[in-house]
């Protein structure tokens, strides 16, 4: 997938990463992590399959996170295929050196704000969709107006021209 965003994250932040796999999908985000591995499939391979077709990885970090040599190991394999690490802080942590220099995104102080500068790095435009919706009705009530005015005026001319003639 051209587009596609991995989430590496470890297993106690299962929640969190559940609750934001449900708000990027809302937004039409396409993401992948291993919760979307089925039965009898060779775990690093289809690891290694996702982080090598997608575009981005969010690295989700946490006590449990920095701790995980999965997690790590997702990182530094991530960064050998020079993808967009995007790491968010879910909560206080010592972030490791090698992640240390990516700009991250703090949830910790509001998950509000966080989601919305997380879309906001992964392209994500606010939907304008009631915004474009709101100037076509204007247009249209302007058209319509136009087109009224026009109307009355060729009749109040017919009108006068018939007054004047007759």
């Amino acid at each position: 997938m051209k587009n596609l965003v991995f989430i590496s994250y470890s297993r106690s932040d299962k929640y969190f990463v559940e609750k934001l796999s449900q708000k990027l999908k809302s937004k039409g985000v396409k993401f992948w992590y291993d919760a979307k591995i089925e039965a009898g499939d060779h775990w690093d391979i289809k690891i290694e399959e996702k982080i090598e077709s997608a575009k981005k990885l969010i690295l989700v970090l946490s006590k449990s996170s920095v701790a995980s040599q999965n997690v790590m190991d997702e990182v530094s394999f991530a960064m050998t295929k020079d993808k967009k690490i995007i790491p968010i802080i879910i909560e206080p942590c010592n972030v490791p050196m090698r992640v240390a220099r990516f700009q991250q995104i703090d949830f910790t102080k509001s998950k509000k704000e966080g989601t919305k500068a997380l879309l906001a790095t992964l392209g994500v435009r606010p939907k304008l969709r009631n915004t474009i919706n709101l100037i076509m009705g204007y247009i249209m009530l302007i058209f319509i107006g136009v087109i009224i005015g026009f109307g009355l005026a060729y009749l109040f001319q017919t009108d006068i021209i018939n007054d004047l003639i007759n």
